[in-house]
């Protein structure tokens, strides 16, 4: 559970060349609005999308951050240079962007933050002013646009100044950061699974997909296809790790060719066979349903029939005949036209 111990709001508009910095920190823990900003940072930090990055060697802020660390900087100044940054890049590149940002310090079990939440705000947000801290007007309201996918999010540990970012739409606040980004874990997982695809199809001309392995309808890759995914989500929940080699020896237990197959394919893609999770939040996985089993039936006259397992005698027999009924109908239409 996240704790925002206080943090601030800055309202850009580039759309009237305006930059609204708040000078009193943001009333966030009290009332409503607190527990849905609380909701809004728990659901991105459980984003599997956010990268982890590192400051770069000449990064500014990182510079301010240490001194905040130490006492010598507050908040304020790196909320202000931030928002400063963002706003000065948008106006420069002509976009009309209307945003609120949020930097806030959260404190949870496991450290402490910096966290910075961007989102697209409508005319009727409104802020009042209650002696030292600002407030919402319709709480709400303020947030209701914010999700991974279309919200920009940031996280600086304050003990260890690794960073993460989830910014999907505009990718633009690792230059505002000056930090050097490494692949999200759903990257590693998209291409992890085109190896496996690959592994159990043996397509070598391209990367092979979900599609091409359903379309199989081979009951073992299917099975092998969710058995991975099964392992692989089990990994991420209870251990924030996932393990790809144990996800192999399980996947190919009877298979020692294709393991070592699938681990060669990822080692040569620079796939970390162990791979650390930011969060224990749940991945979408990808499981296939087996083929249904049919017995095929051919006819007198050449056609053949695919009839379901498990159809009663009734059942089969009434399918029967209204392919019959079908089949004459369609020739009374041939013979219609004929005339």
């Amino acid at each position: 559970m996240t704790w925002i111990k206080k943090g601030y709001c800055h309202l850009l508009n580039n759309s009237t060349s305006e930059l609204s910095l708040s000078q009193q920190h943001f009333d966030l823990i009290g009332g409503e609005f607190g527990g849905f900003l609380e909701k809004s940072l728990d659901k991105m930090l459980k984003s599997h999308d956010r990268q982890p990055g590192e400051f770069r060697e000449n990064s500014q802020l990182r510079t301010l951050i240490e001194r905040y660390q130490i006492g010598q900087a507050s908040l304020y100044e790196v909320s202000m240079t931030i928002a400063h940054t963002l706003y000065k890049k948008r106006e420069k590149e002509k976009r009309e962007d209307k945003t609120a940002l949020f930097i806030m310090e959260v404190v949870t079990p496991q450290s402490q933050y910096m966290m910075g939440l961007e989102f697209k705000r409508m005319e009727k947000y409104q802020l009042k002013r209650e002696g030292s801290t600002n407030s919402v007007i319709r709480n709400p309201m303020l947030l209701a646009s914010v999700s991974p996918k279309k919200s920009s999010f940031f996280t600086i540990d304050l003990r260890s100044l690794n960073v993460s970012v989830l910014d999907l739409e505009n990718k633009e606040l690792a230059d505002i950061l000056e930090v050097e980004l490494g692949a999200s874990v759903n990257d590693y997982l998209r291409e992890a699974r085109h190896h496996l695809y690959n592994t159990l199809t043996k397509v070598e001309n391209r990367s092979t997909y979900f599609e091409d392995i359903e379309k199989s309808k081979n009951e073992d890759k299917i099975n092998q296809v969710n058995k991975f995914e099964q392992r692989m989500s089990s990994m991420v929940t209870n251990k924030s790790l996932i393990d790809f080699e144990g996800i192999a020896k399980e996947v190919f237990i009877k298979d020692r060719a294709n393991q070592k197959e699938f681990l060669k394919r990822l080692k040569t893609d620079k796939i970390p066979l162990e791979l650390k999770t930011l969060s224990n939040g749940k991945i979408q996985t990808r499981t296939m349903s087996l083929p249904s089993k049919e017995t095929r039936l051919k006819l007198a006259n050449g056609m053949e029939l695919a009839i379901p397992e498990g159809l009663s005698e009734e059942e089969v027999r009434k399918g029967l005949e209204e392919v019959e009924l079908t089949l004459k109908g369609k020739e009374v239409e041939g013979d219609e036209q004929s005339a």
